[in-house]
């Protein structure tokens, strides 16, 4: 007797389960359809206020024909190269350097338009009292990465200044950037907002310069399409 009851509970619990699973993949089904024929173009960026430009353009275009520009959110700008890379993605908001690399690498790309010139910010930990680029020797800065602005920025400053190897760099995805410097990882990092007013906000740290500052004229960030994806859909 006591078998049977177990039974039919273990039943009934898989019949729960079954109707539960259905119910929660129709819903995701409906919630992620498009109707009509809509073409879908998957646009990368990171979380920088730059790039709202991409989670802006998912909002207004999902419900209207004939295009939605979906936006896909990447931690880092080599995985967002790599999507590109592999087709993953039709265009990124990428960093300018890494748009150079992809093109002498054999990728068929082409730059829309520039992103932006301005946004991004060296900020060194408020406890060292540093002022300039000097009082960063000795210390390590974090840069999003070796094909960004801010670390050719940082080198040609560096050059000028007579300070060659003098400043450790690394190289560290922006969302991480803050953390890094509240628990002593990190001296100080240069990269794109809000990633840099993070730790300004909260009094960790002191803005040492400002991108345009070091260097006039400077990209950060540009709109770069698949060659292929333009010829096809001109």
């Amino acid at each position: 007797m006591r078998n049977n009851i177990q039974t039919n509970f273990a039943r009934r619990i898989a019949i729960l389960a079954l109707l539960w699973l259905f119910l929660i993949s129709a819903l995701h089904f409906l919630l992620n359809s498009r109707t009509g024929n809509q073409k879908i173009i998957t646009l990368g960026y990171m979380p920088v206020i730059t790039n709202i430009a991409a989670p802006l353009l998912d909002h207004l275009s999902r419900d209207k024909e004939p295009v939605h520009f979906k936006a896909l959110k990447f931690s880092s700008f080599a995985e967002m190269a790599e999507a590109l890379r592999h087709g993953d993605i039709q265009g990124a908001f990428i960093i300018a350097p890494l748009s150079i690399v992809l093109k002498q690498q054999g990728e068929k790309v082409k730059v829309i338009y520039i992103g932006n010139r301005h946004e991004s910010t060296l900020v060194a930990r408020k406890d060292l009292d540093v002022n300039s680029i000097e009082d960063l020797t000795g210390k390590t800065v974090a840069v999003p990465m070796r094909y960004s602005g801010h670390n050719l920025a940082l080198l040609r400053e560096m050059d000028k200044r007579g300070l060659k190897n003098r400043i450790n760099i690394v190289e560290m995805n922006p969302p991480d950037m803050a953390s890094a410097l509240a628990t002593g990882s990190l001296e100080a990092y240069f990269v794109g907002e809000p990633f840099a007013a993070q730790t300004v906000f909260t009094g960790d740290a002191k803005v040492v310069n400002y991108a345009e500052d070091l260097w006039q004229g400077f990209i950060c960030n540009l709109l770069l399409v698949q060659q292929d994806f333009i010829e096809q859909n001109p």
